[in-house]
This record gives structure tokens, C-alpha cells and sequence, in this order.
């Protein structure tokens, strides 16, 4: 490519990203830098007191933002590219790019097809209806069944992380948006490659929780600090897990049981992965937060983080039934919004029992999987088998899948469906589990090995495995 096609092509993309703070992160980013810009144009008018020509000034730059704005948000194909990695480890940030030159291929390819438009129809009119497609897919982006492999492509959990906690926290006082950024950095680094304890299933879990933030309608009734705390907890509810359960580490007298005693031992740990994390001044989230209102968010955390013991599942859920008649939705405290968010990150965490049959099946053999591992791992201890750790069928799997899904999720789900509007969490969640429970019904019958089995019968498989 000669000079003068880099430069012409130069000019038909914009970057949204940086390692410094120069360039906005993403389309979102760069819009709320015009606001703020806004705003200082609008203090500089009301402050000055020379004449109109600087007011006139003044008012065309904010025209020109609020343009900006408009341009971005009605663009019909924005993108994200990888851009950069992570010291060792292969995590990429995301850079969005509006890409100008098909934009206009699009708008010539419009008029062609529309020639009476080209007299009435504005430049930014005619980019609103060729953006419609973009707009719905935008609006979607948080539908409970969102595709989020096909919406982020690539590095999954920091897109959905810088997502859901840059808007947040961009509204506190001095945000580092770099602290954000290395502090999803270093979580998805702690997270292990996993069958399904995973950065992915971390990432799942943050999206299924935003989205019942709005099937319960209470997007726009929480503040952003405990909405960003509850993002905080869903994309960490896992971090550094090691694919073997409570049970297995305090019957085998695991430091992190000992260090525990027992009690959320997992759950405390990922907790205290959080803290540690964020103890780095470069990792910092809430450094400009008071210390009174930290202790807040970090009481919250924890609470979030320890509700999805399941071993405390069912207290849970008969808790929130006995009060649910006396709450007020439309004026919650604190205290029964926290408890509310538990419900909604417990349901989110075992979320993949609402997808369709094949990605259900697709996870629930991943966490089996690692069930499975932790079998052999138990076996070369010369320590009984967990429960569920040793599946070889279809069969045996699909007896305890039903039960898992009437007896645990269906109950819990309910419970969430009892705030919604419209039974919006019937129709996105328990419709879809009773369907999966219809599949598995039908597979009672069928002695199809997993492979499993097949997959880890090398006798020293369990020496290559790092827990």
C-alpha cells in the first residue's frame, strides 16, 4: 500500500483505543468525553462576559459534539479489532472502528435504490435508516439470549467487563479508566483454563445479570455504585477457582479449607482474589471512593460472592418467598435490593439451564467434565468418589439434570419471575428449562457413553492436570 492510499484510508477509519488515556476506549467512551466537553463549552458561555462572537464560538464547537455523538451512535458497522496483548498472557483489548468507506457505500447503494429520497432525505436521516439494522442488534445486546460469543468475538470477559463497569464508574469523581482496565486484566488472568469454571462462564454470568436487571425493571431504579458493585461480583464470583468443589477440599483437608474453616470455602477465596487484586494501586477501582462507602462496597461483594454457595441455596430462596409478599418494588431499601441481587446472581450463575438444548447440554457436559477430573483426582488419592464425579452415561446424567433443573433452578427462577413484569423471566428462563427437561427426559434411555472416559484414559492424566 503506497503513502497515499494509507493517507486516504487514514481518513475513513476512526480508533477508539489507546494504552494511555489520549484516544476513548470505545464508541461509549468517546461520547461521554464529548458531553463533558459540552459541558465546558456550556460553564464557558455562561461565564463570559466579552460578546457575542465568542459565545457564537462556543455554541458551533458544541454543535460539532453533539454531531460527533450522533455520528457515533447511528453508525451501521462498528467493530471491534484486536489490538494488543497482555505481558504472557494472550488477553486482547478491543479497538472499535468506524469504518467510513463502506458507510458510503451503503448510503450510494441506498439512493440507488430509493432515488426520490436523494432530494428530501438529509445526510444524517438517510444514516438513521441505514443504521436501523446496528440500532436493533444495540438494543438487543442484552436480551437474556443474547449470542455474546457473535457480539464480542474475541476476548470475551474484558468486552463484557469494560461494558458493564465503564459507564458506572466514569460517573465518580476522578475514574481511572486505566485502573479499570488492568483490574479486568488481572482478574481474567486469575481465572483458570477450565472446562467451564472459566473466564467465559464468568463473563456469561455478567451478562445474564445485567440482563434480569432489566426483565425486573430495576436498571432504573438502582444507583450506579450498587450496580457497579454487582457487576464487580458477577464477573469475579468464580475468579481462581480450581475445578474441584468444597466438598472435595475440606474432605481432603485443602489449605483453603483449613484457611476457611470450612465455611464458602471457594466462595471466600474468590473474594479474597478480589480484595488482594485490588490492594495494587494499579488495579484500584475504588481508590477515589470515601472509605465509608468502600466498606460498603466490599460488604455487598462479599454478600453477592458467598450467595452462590449452593449450599446455602435453599435458605435463600424460602427467605425471599417468606418476605417477597411485604416488600415494596417501587421503593426498595438497600437491604432488599442486596437481597434481590443475590436471588438474581445465584439464577445468573446457573443461567445456562435457561439456554436452548444445545448450548445447555454443551455446558452441562463442561462442568461435568470437570466433575469427572476431580473423580480421577479423588481415585489417585485413594479417596472415595464425589457425588456426580463419576459420570460415564447419558442416562445417569440425564436422572440427575432433571432433578437439578425442577428441584433447584425451576424453584429459583420463580422466585425471580414473581418481580417481573409480564412473566418476562417465565418466558426468557423457566419456559426454556422446562423444555430442557423435556430433552433430557427422552435421553433417560440412552446408554451413549460421554467420552469422558475415552478422553482422560491415560493413566497418568491426572499428574498432567494443575489444580
Amino acid at each position: 500500500m503506497n503513502e497515499d492510499i494509507k493517507k486516504v484510508h487514514s481518513n475513513y477509519i476512526t480508533k477508539y483505543f489507546s494504552i494511555d488515556n489520549s484516544i476513548p476506549t470505545s464508541p461509549i467512551e468517546d461520547i461521554l468525553t464529548n458531553l463533558k466537553s459540552i459541558l465546558d463549552y456550556t460553564k464557558n458561555l455562561e461565564e463570559d462576559e466579552e460578546g457575542n462572537d465568542n459565545k457564537l464560538i462556543e455554541i458551533n464547537k458544541i454543535q460539532e459534539k453533539i454531531k460527533t455523538c450522533e455520528n457515533i451512535l447511528r453508525t451501521q458497522n462498528l467493530n471491534e479489532v484486536p489490538v494488543c496483548k497482555y505481558r504472557k498472557f494472550e488477553k486482547v483489548y478491543n479497538m472499535w472502528c468506524l469504518d467510513q468507506s463502506e458507510k458510503n457505500d451503503e448510503i450510494n447503494s441506498f439512493l440507488s435504490q430509493h432515488p426520490n429520497k436523494k432530494s428530501v432525505t438529509s445526510f444524517f436521516n438517510m444514516h438513521s435508516l441505514l443504521s436501523a439494522k446496528f440500532q436493533d442488534q444495540y438494543n438487543d445486546i442484552y436480551d437474556w439470549n443474547a449470542d455474546i460469543e457473535l457480539i464480542y468475538k474475541r476476548n470475551i470477559f474484558i468486552s463484557i467487563g469494560y461494558k458493564l463497569l465503564y459507564p458506572l464508574g466514569v460517573l465518580e469523581t476522578n475514574f481511572n479508566n486505566e485502573k479499570l482496565k488492568n483490574f479486568l486484566l488481572k482478574i481474567y488472568s486469575l481465572y483458570n483454563d477450565l472446562p467451564y469454571h472459566n473466564s467465559f462462564h464468568a463473563a456469561q454470568v455478567a451478562h445474564f445479570t445485567k440482563s434480569m436487571l432489566f426483565m425486573l425493571d430495576l436498571n432504573k431504579k438502582i444507583s450506579g455504585i450498587d450496580e457497579f458493585c454487582l457487576h464487580v461480583s458477577s464477573l469475579c464470583h468464580d475468579v481462581g477457582h480450581p475445578g474441584l468443589n468444597n466438598f472435595f477440599l475440606i474432605k481432603s483437608e485443602n489449605e483453603l479449607a483449613l484457611t476457611y474453616n470450612d465455611s464458602n470455602v471457594l466462595e471466600n477465596y474468590h473474594c479474597s482474589l478480589v480484595f488482594k487484586t485490588l490492594k495494587d494501586p494499579n488495579c484500584n477501582i475504588f481508590a477515589n471512593y470515601p472509605n465509608n462507602i468502600f466498606i460498603t462496597c466490599k460488604k455487598n461483594i462479599i454478600r453477592a460472592i458467598l450467595s452462590t454457595d449452593m449450599k446455602n441455596h435453599f435458605e435463600y430462596i424460602s427467605t425471599f418467598r417468606t418476605n417477597r409478599e411485604f416488600i415494596d418494588y417501587e421503593n426498595l431499601s438497600n437491604e432488599q435490593l442486596w437481597q434481590i441481587f443475590c436471588l438474581i446472581l445465584k439464577g445468573s450463575d446457573i443461567g445456562h439451564s435457561t439456554l436452548e438444548w444445545k448450548k445447555h447440554l454443551e455446558w452441562t457436559l463442561k462442568i461435568n467434565e470437570e466433575f469427572y477430573l476431580q473423580g480421577l483426582l479423588e481415585k489417585s488419592l485413594n479417596m472415595s468418589k464425589s457425588f456426580l464425579c463419576d459420570t460415564i452415561s447419558i442416562d445417569k446424567l440425564a436422572i440427575s439434570q432433571i432433578d437439578f433443573l425442577k428441584h433447584l433452578c425451576i424453584p429459583l427462577f420463580n422466585e425471580l419471575n414473581y418481580i417481573s413484569k409480564n412473566n418476562e423471566v417465565y418466558n426468557n428462563c423457566i419456559s426454556a428449562i422446562e423444555n430442557n427437561i423435556e430433552q433430557w427426559e427422552k435421553n433417560k434411555n440412552n446408554q451413549k457413553n460421554l467420552g469422558l472416559q475415552e478422553k482422560y484414559q491415560d493413566d497418568h492424566t491426572v499428574e498432567k492436570i494443575k489444580f
